[in-house]
């Protein structure tokens, strides 16, 4: 016995409504990863500023070595080269 073929007739409007629905879902899914990733970088950049606030700064530091430097060279009897520094002038 033969098995008649079936014939299904989808409407253009049909899938037109079925792509629309395709995109939007897609567009929502877009939005959410978007928004996640911009989430995750404001995280990021929060942390990236924590940790840079508690490192000393580089120039604080430098002035604090080369004072304790000067200090040890005019211990040391040195001072005949760092009178002007002492004073100010550097």
């Amino acid at each position: 016995m033969a098995v008649p073929f079936l014939t299904i007739f989808v409407s253009p409007l049909h899938l037109a409504s079925e792509e629309h629905k395709h995109r939007i879902k897609f567009e929502f899914k877009e939005r959410e990863l978007e928004e996640t990733l911009e989430y995750e970088r404001e995280i990021e950049n929060g942390a990236k500023q924590k940790h840079h606030i508690e490192q000393p700064v580089s120039s604080e530091k430098e002035i604090d070595e080369v004072g304790q430097l000067r200090y040890k060279q005019t211990l040391d009897g040195d001072a005949g080269n760092l009178c002007n520094c002492q004073k100010g002038q550097v």
